[in-house]
């Protein structure tokens, strides 16, 4: 329940903290002490202090932060309880001394205190408010809805009065005051502040047993408590829904109805629970749960699905016995997610947007089983199964160092003098007004494809990543991709002597915000990427060049070059010796990853098929599959570079695999009547392809054989300009003969 809450202000210090007035609940005081502030003939925005002050007016230009000279409600009331959403108000008898009025706008702010800091509640404001000489008039505060604010322990309710003076007196001694009670222990209407109240709107505890036709039984809650709904009924639905913490339990046998129970829990003060159980012929159950906690459903229905949405962290759980239907959940947030189904003509959905782990069991007759997880976090698109080096910088905060790597190498500053530490998972670099350059480990590498987020936290910073690091200090040689002035950048560094390399088009970072530097130094080749997180990949280099300056086996790091109050943060450093994209493994039936993951399905079915598919232009990828089936096939593409690999045991079937370009393909087959088939196009090359570049022309000749040259693989065709020959295109060949000429 709310109870209502309405403080008055009194010029006595609080004992908390002892530079603002206090607040009582207590109130049929007058008001007869006038509380001063002094003001002189300034103008501009300053506060009212509760305690009053000799000090002279600041004449700001806004309206400031909270200093802690307002007033304080110093007691435990509400301390475990939020002041409940709705209106505040308040009055406030106001004054000036000196020969003249004063004209200011007026503004009481309210706050949430703790240890120190202050959260807003929100505020209202009086505009033109005059301040008369004498004893005062009311200050009228309207009625202004605003937002709950829940308040732990040690945390206290914080008003100040903020006045932008428009309107100066002629006085250079005058004053503004605030009119309290004569008494410390009694309030007045004088100063007062009216809030919503505070406490859970509901507390409730609800049982409901239906034996009926064609009806629903329906509760909502608004708070804390539980509620319980038993239903035997032919036609209808269950619904219950609790706003706030609390256990909801239904149990059904019903013929064609559905049981649906939400419940949403904004602060995630206590953990919830969810459990529906039903006998069903057609229907579904259905489960919401906003916050963390955990929601179960069992089912035993004809037709029927069972669904499950948490918002937050937890885990998911369905089991299912079913005729025709399916059984879905999915988790936005972190968590865990488990599906069992024994069911005739269905399927199992899961996706997950984040990280967590996906498990799909089936035992069907003729089904699918689908499983998709996407994750943008924490981890490169472009990662060797084994790195050159790597930290994910996930340790105790610290100082002074980077600590050790998660891959048990250690962090030297060779360049520069920075201040390192760890916190909150975050590497961070601080105070550097030079170069500073952290080198992960000692190992080296020619090729190399370093990834990591970065941050910057003012837009005179320079921040990013460095590769083939040979020397320190001022025999430093390396390449960098770095970020300042609103470019990207390829710098080198030889003995210790710096050059801009490359710049890109105008480039802008917002600071607080992380974005990825992925940068290939491959021979000559340097190739940057830079992208907001959360943003897709990049379709083209954000910059690129060729330099040969230093070709030798280096190591690698960060750079960070900050303004003295200001510092870069780096979350995850990885380092591979060439790039390739996600691995695809131990799939069969339809599965996909976006991002990174696991997900795991496995299947026994008479009529199916397993499918599996990476499509990378860019980099290699790895794809196998293995099945224990009835009639059906293994079917691979890969479009790039990798291997393929496909085991089979099968009756009647066949296992087709086939890579475009560069690539290993492997079949193993025992089947009965079937037939394996693998197709590999040029598998001349045995080194991954370059990164995309921009060609001019390109023609790769694998096409059917033909008369003339054809189109070209980029679209163009080909004329002869003089002499005369026959061409042809002959086993994915150009051929040129019986020339005349210079042709």
């Amino acid at each position: 329940m709310t109870t209502a809450l309405t403080v008055y202000a009194v010029d006595l210090a609080a004992t908390t903290i002892t530079t603002p007035a206090s607040f009582i609940t207590t109130g049929g005081g007058s008001g007869l002490t006038q509380v001063a502030t002094k003001c002189g003939t300034s103008t501009g925005w300053g506060e009212i202090y509760g305690l009053g002050t000799v000090n002279a007016w600041p004449a700001l230009g806004s309206i400031g932060s909270p200093s802690g000279n307002g007033w304080l409600f110093d007691v435990t009331t509400l301390e475990g309880q939020p002041i409940v959403a709705g209106n505040w108000s308040a009055t406030w008898t106001m004054s000036a001394s000196g020969a003249s009025s004063i004209t200011a706008t007026l503004t009481l702010r309210f706050y949430k205190r703790s240890s120190g800091g202050y959260t807003s509640i929100g505020s209202i404001t009086t505009s033109g408010a005059v301040l008369a000489t004498g004893s005062g008039a009311s200050v009228s505060f309207a009625n202004t809805s605003l937002s709950s604010m829940s308040f732990a322990t040690g945390d206290k309710l914080y008003v100040d009065l903020r006045a932008n003076i428009t309107g100066a007196s002629s006085s250079s001694t005058a004053t503004m005051r605030w009119k309290a009670p004569s008494s410390n222990t009694a309030g007045s209407t004088s100063a007062q502040v009216v809030t919503p109240g505070y406490g859970n709107a509901t507390t409730l505890t609800t049982t409901i047993n239906e034996s009926i036709g064609t009806p629903d039984a329906l509760m909502t809650g608004a708070g804390d408590g539980e509620i319980s709904i038993t239903e035997t009924l032919s036609g209808a639905y269950v619904e219950s829904t609790v706003l706030g913490d609390g256990e909801i339990s239904i149990t059904d046998s019903i013929g064609t109805p559905d049981a649906l129970a939400t419940n949403a829990n904004s602060n995630n003060t206590t953990t919830s629970t969810t459990t529906i159980t039903e006998q069903v012929s057609s229907a579904y159950a259905e489960s919401t749960l906003s916050g963390n906690g955990s929601i179960t459903i069992a089912e035993t229905m004809g037709s029927a699905s069972a669904e499950t949405v948490p918002s937050g962290s937890g885990s998911t759980a369905i089991t299912e016995a079913l005729s025709t239907g399916y059984a879905e959940s999915t988790i936005s947030g972190s968590g865990t997610m488990s599906i069992n189904d024994v069911i005739t003509t269905p399927y199992a959905e899961s996706t997950v947007s984040g990280s967590g782990t996906i498990t799909i069991n089936e035992v069907l007759s003729s089904a699918y089983a689908e499983a998709t997880q996407a994750n943008s976090a924490y981890v490169p698109p472009y990662v060797q199964n084994i790195a050159l080096a790597q930290d994910t910088f996930t340790r105790s905060n610290q100082s002074g160092s980077f600590g050790t790597s998660s891959d048990g190498g250690t962090w030297s500053q060779i360049v520069g003098s920075g201040t390192l530490s760890v916190t909150s998972n975050e590497g961070v670099i601080s105070s550097t007004s030079t170069d500073t350059v952290e080198r992960l480990g000692t190992g080296t590498s020619t090729d190399q494809v370093l990834w990591s987020r970065v941050q910057i936290n003012n837009t005179a910073d320079i921040a990013g990543v460095v590769g083939r690091i040979t020397g320190t200090g001022s025999a430093l040689s390396a390449y960098k991709l770095l970020w300042y002035t609103n470019n990207v950048h390829i710098n080198k560094t030889v003995s210790g002597t710096n050059t801009q390399l490359f710049t890109s088009a105008s480039f802008t970072m917002t600071t607080g915000t992380y974005y990825n530097f992925l940068f290939m130094v491959l021979g000559s080749k340097l190739i940057g990427y830079v992208w907001q997180d959360g943003s897709a990949f990049p379709t083209s280099p954000t910059i690129s060049g060729t330099d040969s300056s230093i070709s030798s086996a280096g190591g690698f790091g960060i750079l960070a070059n900050t303004a003295s109050s200001s510092n870069a943060k780096f979350d995850h450093f990885y380092v591979t010796p060439s790039y390739v994209q996600e691995t695809i493994s131990s799939f069969d039936a339809s599965a996909s990853i976006v991002g990174t993951g696991t997900t795991t399905i496995t299947e026994q079915v008479s009529s199916a098929d397993a499918s599996a598919t990476t499509t990378s232009s860019l980099v290699p990828g790895n794809t196998p599959i293995t099945e224990t089936i009835g009639t059906p096939y293994a079917e691979t593409v890969a479009a790039g570079n990798g291997s393929i690999t496909i085991t089979e045991s099968l009756s009647t079937a066949y296992a087709q695999a086939t890579a475009a370009l560069y690539g290993v393909t492997t079949i193993n087959e025992t089947i009965g009547v079937s037939d394996a088939t693998a197709t590999q196009a040029r598998s001349s090359y045995v080194a991954p392809p370059p990164p995309p570049y921009a060609a001019l022309v390109n023609d790769m000749y694998i096409r059917p054989n033909q008369s003339g040259l054809g189109t070209a693989t980029d679209g163009n065709t080909y004329s002869i300009d003089s002499g005369a020959a026959t061409l042809s295109i002959n086993n994915n060949q150009g051929q040129i003969t019986g020339v005349t000429g210079l042709t």
